[in-house]
């Protein structure tokens, strides 16, 4: 092999079918924006989850990474904000698929919120109305590096996302002035699992959370301040606050977010998902 040849593949540490791309690089995705992307959903496939068909390692209570298909029996999870909202979805026996996402100052949310509070509404349409808690934030590979994402708590889920919030608003530090503030909800690791549910006929799957940690105590999840999840937390926050956010929902079912949504009242363990 010449020199010339040893000197392309050391550039970089490129391969040389690689190296050659330096002066390209980034061309033509340096304007794209947080607009122009959408956030992932990771969400736990259920009994009636077409994933449990069409991927052989699926199993009903594996959590899912719907860009990517991955597979996780837990996810170590920073959240950041949350958007509280209702998602519009024709029903599964009517071939599904979500129509729209509404907000509590909406016209459509206010007259079913006016008749039943909470749970799932039949719109005079016929298409089912969902209460939403869509939660941004990180996940963090096994090498600690974060990767934006977003869950949907529904129905039963909702009482995880609300253990979730309650134990983080409830957490402060105190300044070396002696001023006491609450740590950011991006500064803890949670450890989100899942959890086997059964009703009369019905079996379904729940969220399950804990600090990420042996023994559930927000001390040993919390991340130093200039771990890349922090800054990356801030950024998600910030993009949130100016509208710039993007949930992707290619691929979304009522199998999934909104599937969930009937049985009674939200957050109700016991209550079956159907």
């Amino acid at each position: 092999m010449a020199k010339t040849d040893v000197a392309v593949k050391e550039q970089a540490g490129l391969p040389a079918e690689y190296a050659g791309y330096e002066e390209y690089a980034g061309q033509g995705l340096d304007d794209i924006t947080s607009e122009d992307k959408g956030l992932p959903f990771f969400e736990i496939l259920q009994p009636l989850s077409p994933e449990v068909e069409d991927i052989p390692e699926a199993q009903a209570g594996m959590i899912i990474n719907k860009a990517t298909k991955e597979l996780f029996s837990s996810i170590r999870f920073v959240p950041v904000c949350r958007d509280h909202v209702y998602t519009e979805w024709v029903p599964r026996d009517s071939g599904g698929g979500l129509v729209a996402t509404h907000q509590l100052t909406d016209d459509i949310v206010k007259a079913a919120r006016s008749k039943q509070r909470v749970g799932k509404h039949e719109l005079p349409n016929g298409n089912e109305l969902i209460e939403t808690f869509y939660l941004y934030g990180m996940v963090l590979d096994a090498d600690d590096n974060p990767m934006p994402a977003v869950i949907s708590f529904t129905s039963t889920k909702i009482a995880a996302y609300k253990t979730l919030t309650t134990r983080a608003d409830s957490l402060m530090f105190r300044t070396k002035d002696g001023r006491k503030l609450k740590f950011p909800w991006f500064a803890h690791v949670w450890k989100l699992g899942t959890e086997k549910k059964k009703k009369d006929k019905y079996t379904w799957y729940t969220w399950s959370v804990a600090f990420d940690g042996a023994n559930d105590k927000a001390e040993e999840a919390r991340l130093p301040s200039e771990h890349p999840a922090v800054q990356l937390g801030s950024d998600i926050y910030q993009s949130h606050r100016g509208g710039q956010l993007k949930v992707n929902t290619e691929g979304m079912s009522n199998d999934g977010p909104g599937r969930e949504g009937g049985g009674g009242q939200v957050g109700e363990d016991d209550e079956p998902p159907f």
